[in-house]
């Protein structure tokens, strides 16, 4: 048997998906913090020790103690004023509360080389070292579409070009393990159960392309895999590329022995006379309701459950809910904002006057609050003489906020406050032992997630349920 140009594409398109398969395959960590990994080290070991190692690994941007500097000053007053204890709280951050330990934050991308030099200390220097990462594979999302692909590979007409096509995608399931990417990939595996019964009949691609019973899954399926990321989405379209090249050679393969067969068949109804929605695709349709919403029930119940973390019972800074009056609060981006609006607000403030008209030394004592407003006297020249007008210079408003998120951004060094920025306005940070982290399995946000599933869940039921209302019309007018 040759192969012609066709079957070699194929063979590459193939390679090319397990390579890429294998190459951009994802494991769910969980981390206390969204975008960075905390590492920490032994206080005997000297800070200059520790970034030595993790500059060996080939770890960038790291946030420690000694990188710190004032993240911004007022530039009508040079000398810093001290107006509240921002700067001394958020070295907070880098020990942990028993002052054992230092601790490093670096990137969530070089959490492979982190890794590394973690392990470099260990063993090389022999110092007592740590991540906060833990890795835990979802074992029950790709056994959820192993269940499925097997279960339609049992009922199948010709299962060797299920097989063939449905390899692919099972495998997406195993190399990105999220909940959505699974029940997407139910959503492949029925749209190639529904074009099992009309394979090697004539028209057959003609018929897989015009039938909404197939595309309308498989359009679905692409768009979730775009939505989880954009790797996930390119990953997507390569296991479609392979899945047909799989079958294109399959079906050359059969081409090929027809050839040298004595007697040679050829089935009388095309693919397009043939309904792809009957009462076998129907009873699929229906049990595929099942597995999806196990998958969605198990997503749900990960949401609400927020996974754990470990820095082997270390008491470190992470993010907490509402905090109490007696707990101590480790500044994070709010505290920041008040101290950056102290900081350019102090060359404006009258504090020897006592005029509730303006602002006194209880500015510093306050928290800022949404809406305030630092005015300036100016006099100008009018028509009946000079007058004096109350000119507004500074607001604390989301504008202002914006400046400073953008001002965080443009430091040159590895500051804190980047940390600060990647968790958000809403985040409380504060020392704790029992750590929840951030789950890396749901790629995008749990609410748009669980979006996801529930309309693939709904999808599968509208198919179902539309089929019986086509039917039941036919039934009707046929009698």
């Amino acid at each position: 048997m040759k192969l012609k140009f066709s079957g070699f594409v194929s063979i590459i398109i193939i390679l090319i998906g397990i390579i890429c398969l294998f190459a951009f395959r994802s494991v769910p960590v969980t981390r206390i913090w969204s975008s960075y990994n905390m590492l920490y080290a032994d206080k005997s070991v000297s800070e200059h020790d520790i970034l030595e190692y993790l500059s060996r690994a080939g770890c960038k941007d790291v946030i420690s103690l000694s990188s710190q500097r004032i993240p911004i000053r007022s530039s009508i007053v040079p000398i810093e004023p001290k107006l509240n204890s921002y700067l001394n709280d958020r070295n907070f951050y880098f020990s942990d509360q028993e002052k054992a330990f230092n601790l490093f934050y670096i990137p969530s991308e070089y959490e492979s080389r982190t890794e590394q030099a973690v392990v470099s200390m260990q063993k090389d220097g022999n110092i007592k070292a740590g991540m906060d990462g833990h890795e835990k594979y979802p074992w029950t999302v790709p056994l959820i579409c192993i269940a499925v692909a097997l279960s339609l590979l049992f009922f199948a007409k010709n299962r060797h070009p299920f097989a063939a096509g449905a390899v692919f995608p099972v495998c997406m399931s195993a190399s990105l393990p999220f909940y959505p990417v699974a029940s997407a990939v139910c959503l492949v595996l029925l749209a190639l159960f529904m074009v099992n019964h009309i394979w090697g009949r004539r028209r057959y691609l003609l018929a897989v392309f015009t039938s909404p019973w197939v595309m309308v899954p498989l359009i679905t399926a692409m768009i979730v895999f775009f939505m989880v990321s954009m790797q996930c989405g390119i990953l997507g379209l390569l296991v479609f590329l392979a899945s047909a090249g799989a079958t294109c050679l399959l079906r050359s393969r059969e081409l090929y022995l027809d050839s040298k067969s004595t007697f040679k068949y050829e089935l009388i109804f095309s693919a397009r006379q043939l309904p792809l929605m009957y009462s076998r695709t129907a009873k699929a349709t229906a049990a595929l309701m099942l597995p999806m919403a196990l998958l969605f029930a198990m997503f749900a119940v990960s949401s609400v459950v927020s996974p754990k973390s470990t820095a082997n019972g270390l008491s470190v800074p992470s993010p907490a809910g509402a905090l109490s009056d007696g707990q101590g609060k480790i500044p994070a981006l709010r505290e920041y904002y008040d101290w950056a609006w102290k900081t350019l607000a102090f060359p404006y403030i009258n504090l020897n006057s006592k005029d509730s008209q303006h602002v006194n030394m209880a500015f510093f004592e306050e928290e800022a609050t949404e809406g305030s407003v630092i005015t300036v006297s100016r006099f100008v020249q009018t028509e009946n003489g000079i007058s004096q007008e109350d000119e507004a210079v500074m607001k604390f408003d989301g504008k202002f906020k914006d400046s400073l998120k953008k001002g965080i951004d443009d430091l040159d060094y590895p500051a804190i406050e980047k940390l600060m920025k990647s968790e958000g306005e809403q985040t409380r940070v504060a020392y704790s032992a029992s750590l929840t982290g951030k789950n890396t399995a749901s790629t995008v946000r749990n609410g748009v997630s669980l979006v996801l599933l529930a309309f693939m869940f709904l999808e599968v039921i509208f198919m179902y349920l539309f089929y019986f209302v086509i039917r039941r019309k036919k039934y009707e007018n046929n009698k």
